[in-house]
């Protein structure tokens, strides 16, 4: 199992949107990724009148997509979002399909900030097969998945939705495709 101990911190700045390191663009064979990752409280904020829409939006913490194409098409990975509850964000199992189309399902794991969360995905056929672990609770999620020809990937991640990140963030993140 992946370890927090060698985890990088990726930052961003208000109003942009790529998390700094940017990704490995390297292409890989791969059939699914670990991560460990821990959230600074800079990665939580109240919801207001103009950022309603923002904290709803799922942001992308990691993942891989196929290596030929656009970051939101064929992608598997894990997002997140600020929970209802200060200090703690929503983490969920996130899919785009070969048009675009994204699915999350079920009930999204809170995680503390300053707590370290463990996630994976094996793709295998036609499914996408998650599972996100906190404090020693594991759940399970399964998604639809359009496997190209071609198996060969890239790693995608770490994102904010338009207008960009509302205030300076950092998160530490250990990845690995497995």
């Amino acid at each position: 199992m992946i370890s927090i101990d060698r985890a990088t911190t990726y930052t961003i700045l208000p109003g942009q949107s790529n998390f700094r390191p940017l990704e490995n663009p390297a292409p890989r064979f791969c059939s699914g990724f670990e991560v460990a990752f821990r959230f600074a409280p800079s990665c939580w904020w109240p919801e207001t009148p103009d950022n309603r829409v923002q904290r709803e939006r799922w942001m992308k913490l990691k993942g891989f997509t196929h290596f030929f194409g656009r970051n939101n098409y064929r992608t598997v990975l894990i997002a997140f979002r600020p929970g209802k509850l200060e200090g703690v964000m929503e983490v969920i199992a996130y899919t785009n399909d070969k048009r675009g189309n994204w699915k999350t399902t079920g009930k999204p794991v809170e995680v503390h900030v300053e707590e370290v969360a463990y996630a994976s995905c094996q793709v295998a056929g036609k499914t996408a097969r998650y599972e996100i672990s906190y404090f020693g609770n594991t759940t399970k999620y399964e998604h639809p998945w359009d496997s190209h020809w071609i198996r060969i990937y890239r790693e995608v991640g770490t994102w904010i939705n338009e207008p960009g990140a509302v205030q300076p963030m950092e998160i530490e993140i250990a990845f690995e495709l497995t």
